[in-house]
């Protein structure tokens, strides 16, 4: 163990190698957190891999980098592999997935297999099928030293991952059930692209858009497995492969259920997310309809908790990142950086790991399908 932990010190006496795949609008958001962790001398951004090698130059240009720039895989190992691969797997690289949602299994699997470091948005499967393998594939990486985290950015918003230690410890008695409901409207025109809203790259209003709800309601309910869940899915308005409706019921192997319904049929200019979440002794309200945030946490006694946990997040934060860690809370990606690479310091698995995105794939894809 000695050993292990002196040669992931020895790896952090630089910063770790990060390759950015995708420069969409997602990807913009990761170089504004990359930039950050520069300046911590975390991450350095070595590569870009983008089909448009041209325009993300330009992208980058607008932000101060002039990372390599590929368009393919192959290129990029061609070019940069032995540096990005050495002998000593402590210096092993990070990528990252700011891709289409259907290329995100594979990716996950390519990186593994490659032996990197892993940050792919959500979701990370498109069925429970491929979730499923990605858990067990997860479960590897682990052991081997290769950390994962993914989109899961809800994880990383005041105050839930102080409260989540509490919860976990039983200090609110057993967690009894959540209820999550995402009301994200989107216009024919978001449907134009011919891969919107298609199974196989985009998914519907819960893989999709409710994801994030979803994943947050079963964290904060200790969930790690499902043990049976009804999903209806329905088209009710526009004309696409998936869903743009759906509601269900989960039940997790903690005893504790779900109860989600998600669309987007509702009105475009009015996205609203909610969260309920029961406890024995504990009840925890949280919305945002636009930019108007609310959250409430209430005790068995009904006295409100929300003031007490945010300044404990807020002081936790201050701590591990200084006066400027307040201002990552417009840019929860930065966050996520953060906790991975302390996770991989630590030699621990980070907040939202890849078999939790897997889990939130198959609540959202439902058990119900087999193949």
């Amino acid at each position: 163990m000695k050993e292990s932990k002196s040669l992931v010190n020895q790896s952090l006496a630089q910063p770790i190698k990060a390759v950015l795949f995708g420069l969409g609008r997602v990807g913009m958001q990761h170089l504004k957190a990359l930039k950050y962790q520069a300046k911590k001398a975390r991450f350095e951004l070595v590569a870009v891999v983008d089909l448009a090698p041209d325009t993300a130059r330009q992208k980058l240009a607008g932000l101060g980098l002039n990372p390599a720039v590929y368009q393919s895989f192959d290129e990029l190992m061609t070019d940069l592999g032995a540096e990005l691969f050495p002998l000593d797997k402590a210096l092993r690289p990070l990528f990252i997935f700011a891709t289409p949602s259907g290329l995100h299994f594979e990716q996950a699997k390519m990186t593994i297999q490659a032996g990197a470091h892993l940050f792919l948005e959500k979701p990370v499967a498109m069925t429970a099928k491929e979730a499923r393998e990605l858990k067990e594939l997860a479960a590897v990486a682990e052991s081997e030293g290769i950390r994962t985290a993914v989109g899961h950015k809800y994880r990383y918003l005041p105050p839930f991952a102080v409260l989540l230690p509490e919860l976990l410890a039983g200090q609110y008695g057993r967690p009894l059930f959540a209820q999550v409901s995402v009301r994200w409207g989107h216009d024919a025109a978001y449907y134009a692209p011919a891969w919107r809203g298609t199974l196989a790259m985009d998914g519907g209003a819960l893989l999709n858009q409710s994801i994030h709800g979803v994943d947050l309601g079963a964290w904060l309910l200790g969930a790690t497995a499902i043990r049976d869940s009804v999903v209806l899915r329905d088209n009710l308005v526009h004309s696409i492969e998936a869903e743009d409706f759906g509601a269900g019921v989960l039940r997790f192997d903690n005893g504790s259920y779900l109860a989600l319904d998600g669309t987007t049929v509702s009105l475009p200019q009015r996205h609203e997310a909610s969260l309920y979440l029961r406890y024995e002794q504990l009840e925890l309200r949280a919305s945002v309809l636009g930019k108007r945030v609310r959250l409430s946490i209430l005790d068995a006694q009904g006295r409100e908790l929300r003031m007490a946990y945010l300044k404990r997040y807020l002081r936790e934060l201050r701590k591990a990142e200084g006066f400027s860690g307040l201002g990552l809370l417009a840019n929860p990606h930065a966050l996520i950086y953060s906790d991975l690479y302390r996770s991989i310091q630590a030699g621990k698995e980070s907040l939202a790991p890849l078999a939790a995105g897997a889990l939130a794939v198959e609540m959202t894809a439902g058990l119900s399908e087999q193949a």
